[in-house]
């Protein structure tokens, strides 16, 4: 019991303590800036503890007083949609300062013999841990990726990136999908009996 509970009080500091990053100059043309933080502390922590996935990122926003944000996972099993539509979004925008920095994510936390516990975080907005109320996985094996790699990348007003996937199947799962073309993100969900797409989109709009 003692065990368990420092491992929930390790966890709530690692969502609670998500904050901010920094980001090196930038083309100001661009609306965003996103990396990856692949072996971040916080993404460390989670598989220490064992207690499900972490994927950590640095978003730069060069508009932020004029840019609204929106942050998801879609969910598809048997090439179906998983309802809810998507599992769960985080929406926000027209920061105070015109530029933001700061860390952005998704963690998943699988409880024993439950759903998945769902939380999205970005600068100083979150949405806390929930269950998608489905089994999801089960028993197949499961593959997570990011799927953007290393370095630096830019987001235009209303482009769509899709930055983490995760599959599961019953079979031997496949590599060397291209996770940035529609059409072999179309083959993934036909493929594979599970997969989670985290998503982030990003407009410049007027209050």
């Amino acid at each position: 019991m003692f065990i368990g509970s420092m491992k929930l009080i390790a966890l709530m500091f690692v969502i609670i303590t998500l904050s901010t990053g920094c980001s090196s100059d930038r083309d100001n043309s661009k609306l965003a800036y996103i990396s990856s933080r692949a072996g971040s502390e916080y993404q460390n922590t989670f598989e220490e503890l064992r207690v499900g996935t972490l994927f950590d990122f640095n978003l730069n926003l060069l508009k932020a007083d004029k840019t609204w944000v929106e942050i998801l996972v879609e969910g598809y099993h048997d090439g179906e949609r998983v309802e809810p539509f998507p599992i769960t979004k985080l929406s926000y925008g027209f920061h105070p300062s015109e530029v933001a920095n700061g860390k952005m994510g998704l963690g998943i936390i699988n409880p024993p013999n439950s759903a998945p516990l769902f939380f999205l975080y970005s600068e100083g907005v979150r949405v806390g841990p929930h269950s998608a109320d489905t089994e999801l996985f089960g028993n197949d094996m499961v593959s997570w990726a990011y799927a953007i790699g290393k370095g630096t990348f830019s987001l235009d007003s209303g482009e769509e990136m899709v930055l983490a996937v995760c599959r599961g199947n019953s079979r031997e799962i496949r590599s060397g999908y291209d996770y940035q073309h529609p059409d072999a993100i179309e083959e993934m969900i036909r493929e594979n009996k599970t997969v989670l797409l985290l998503k982030i989109k990003v407009e410049e709009k007027s209050r």
